[in-house]
C-alpha cells in the first residue's frame, strides 16, 4: 500500500541489514538501476569483510510481476558470511572438510559435498577455470 500511496506501486524495495555486516536481505525491482544499486552495497560488504570469514551470494527473480497487471519483476538477494571450519590452510590444501564453512558442511547434503570436493581437487593447481557437468 505504501508503493501505492507514493504513485509507483511497482517499486517495491525492502532491506534488512545486520548491524555487524553478517548477512543482509535486499528486495527490489529488477530494473539496472535497483539492481546496480543493491549489487554496490553487496560488494562494499564483500570488500569489507574480515579475511577469516567466507559469504555467499544468493539471487533469485519472481517468476512473474510483482503486481498482475504491473511490468517489473521483483529481484531478492541475501549475503550471508560464516567463518571456516580452520584457520590458516594452505591456499592448495583441497580437502572440503578444511576449507568449507561449518554452515557448508552442515546443510549441503554427501552427493553436493563430495561434488565440490571433486571441483576443488581439480581446480587446485589450475590458471584457468574447471567447469563440471553432473
Amino acid at each position: 500500500k505504501l508503493t501505492q500511496a507514493t504513485g509507483q506501486p511497482e517499486d517495491i524495495r525492502f532491506t534488512m541489514e545486520q548491524k555487524d555486516a553478517s548477512s543482509s536481505f535486499y528486495l527490489c525491482p529488477t530494473d539496472h538501476d535497483s539492481l546496480m544499486h543493491v549489487e554496490r552495497k553487496v560488494e562494499s560488504l564483500i570488500q569489507n569483510k574480515a579475511n577469516d570469514k567466507a559469504f555467499t551470494l544468493t539471487f533469485f527473480r519472481s517468476k512473474g510481476t510483482a503486481l498482475p497487471s504491473g511490468t517489473k519483476h521483483l529481484g531478492l538477494y541475501i549475503y550471508d558470511t560464516a567463518e571456516y571450519v580452520e584457520k590458516d590452510v594452505s591456499p592448495m590444501e583441497t580437502d572440503i572438510w578444511k576449507i568449507s564453512t561449518g554452515v557448508f558442511s552442515r546443510d549441503k547434503t554427501a552427493q553436493i559435498r563430495d561434488r565440490y570436493q571433486e571441483v576443488i581437487k581439480n581446480a587446485v593447481d589450475k590458471l584457468h577455470p574447471v567447469l563440471e557437468v553432473f
